[in-house]
């Protein structure tokens, strides 16, 4: 082919190829069910890194989350010793390790009352003198599936100040990665929720959903309708160790509270060792709140047996498996939800259950599910969240509150991935409600990087971040949840300092 020919060719394919571009670029085409290709368009073939990822090296570099979340306290006598349990945790101080000031995001309160946490605070710093039990609950979205946060300040606190064990959980978890612990069931065990399902789909029908926003039950929901025939249902709960190295406080309790309410028939339930009875109850009739609490020894790889035997299951809240004293942090994901739905659940009966558990500090953290909203005025999403921040603070007038902001959530444009448009949106609300309803901020969005910075927790080595680029993996959450701890225990030593309490 001649010179001119060859040009006339390649200025033919480019002026198509071009023309392709223009008119369909972003286009996808499907060759088959699971064959496609995109038509780039002119930005993907001509403009050359416009989307810069954020700099995360400084987070990286500095992270010290397995030296400092692993095995290592400082006994009185100043020797390193390894935290068998905490049942006596008089003889045990844990030191954190310094963290300077400028390496830490720090929590933001509002202008006219930056003293929220102080009373959280005095009861921390009094708590090994009292010997209280007192609770933190972590509220969340998929970001805090599996303990994220949760389990690095659950740890650290419990090292500290004392207590055990993985806190109020679902008796029953369909989703193995939230399940805090090692649970093994028998029998036709079903977990009832108040969010992420349509209302249609909702069986219980009643507001008294507790504290987890969900209700576990072995006997299907009766109505009047049901079957009047005579049926008794059993079941079982198995509750095993779950190994986890950097978190072994989670396998140390020394109690275990089953609560439940709605009881319309008599339970008959045993707790076993092994083939061991420990001990066998009955759980009465009656639409009230019931505490079954039983004294255990240590867990051992035999773990524990609860067997259940009744014509009707109760609502079960959850089951407790904690301390008698020191702190408790439960983890409580709602996968699906933005934080909306606590006004469906009674007032009078989470008002009554944040008092049994003994609430002093809430963690809210949504938001995974308002970016995607496809509209232009949030004000309905300020509005919702801000009313039900205000429920929970009516319904535990003690407890503090802060609100975590979102994380950096990306989408995919062209060949690269951008922060969602809405994200910025969504924190800027949370910080603003966050501040009117007289709680906590920490800006979990600007930490993590800022803009951007999700792809870089995802491309690093090992990854920090999920493939959807919207979650943290473990290993991020880990650095995630030091960042948080961090910030919070820097506002606790300034208290302390403050208050002569050094």
């Amino acid at each position: 082919m001649k010179p001119l020919q060859s040009l006339i060719f390649l200025a033919a394919v480019g002026f198509l190829v071009g023309t392709v571009i223009y008119l369909q670029g972003g286009t996808n085409i499907n060759i088959s069910k699971s064959i496609s290709f995109k038509i780039p368009t002119y930005n993907d073939v001509f403009i050359y890194d416009t989307v810069q990822y954020a700099d995360i090296s400084h987070l990286i570099n500095k992270k010290n989350t397995t030296d400092s979340i692993t095995q290592k306290v400082k006994t009185k006598n100043d020797t390193l010793a390894e935290i068998d349990s905490l049942f006596n945790t008089d003889t045990i101080i844990y030191i954190d390790p310094v963290v300077a000031a400028e390496d830490i995001y720090k929590l933001e309160f509002p202008s006219d009352n930056p003293h929220v946490l102080d009373n959280f605070f005095s009861l921390l710093a009094s708590l090994k003198k009292t010997r209280q039990h007192i609770r933190i609950v972590h509220y969340g979205d998929s970001q805090i599936e599996g303990g994220r946060i949760s389990s690095v300040v659950r740890e650290k606190l419990q090292r500290r100040f004392g207590g055990g064990g993985p806190g109020f959980l679902p008796i029953h978890e369909e989703n193995k990665y939230s399940c805090q612990m090692n649970f093994r069931y028998e029998g036709n065990w079903k977990k009832h929720t108040r969010y992420g399902v349509p209302e249609s789909q909702v069986e219980i029908k009643h507001s008294r959903w507790g504290s987890l926003a969900s209700i576990s039950r072995f006997a299907p929901v009766k109505t009047d309708t049901s079957s009047k025939k005579k049926t008794v249902y059993t079941a079982k709960l198995n509750i095993f160790k779950k190994q986890f190295v950097a978190f072994p406080l989670r396998n140390q309790f020394s109690q275990i509270k089953l609560i439940s309410g709605n009881s319309r028939k008599p339970v008959f339930v045993e707790l076993l060792e092994a083939d061991s009875l420990l001990n066998m109850t009955v759980i009465d009739t009656g639409k009230v709140i019931r505490i079954t609490k039983w004294n255990v020894p240590p867990i051992t790889d035999t773990g524990f047996t609860i067997t259940f035997s009744g014509e009707d299951s109760p609502d079960f809240y959850g089951i407790a498996l904690e301390h008698p004293y020191g702190i408790s942090v439960d983890n409580v994901p709602m996968r699906g939800s933005s934080g909306l739905e606590f006004l469906r659940i009674s007032q009078d009966q989470l008002t009554e259950m944040y008092k049994l558990l003994n609430v002093k500090l809430f963690f809210i953290e949504f938001g995974v599910n308002v970016v995607p909203c496809d509209v232009e005025d949030f004000s309905f999403y300020e509005s919702g969240l801000s009313r039900n921040i205000q429920k929970l603070k009516e319904a535990c007038p003690d407890a503090a509150v802060i609100v975590i902001g979102l994380s950096d959530m990306c989408v995919k444009n062209g060949e690269k991935y951008e922060t969602h448009k809405n994200v910025e949106k969504v924190r800027d609300i949370q910080k603003k409600v966050a501040f009117k309803t007289g709680s906590a901020f920490w800006d979990m969005y600007e930490a993590m990087g800022g803009r951007n910075s999700m792809p870089s927790w995802v491309f690093a080595k090992p990854p920090l971040g999920q493939p959807d680029f919207t979650h943290f993996n473990y290993d991020g959450s880990l650095i995630i949840g030091e960042m948080f701890y961090n910030a919070l225990n820097y506002e606790f030593e300034k208290y302390l300092k403050n208050s002569n309490l050094q």
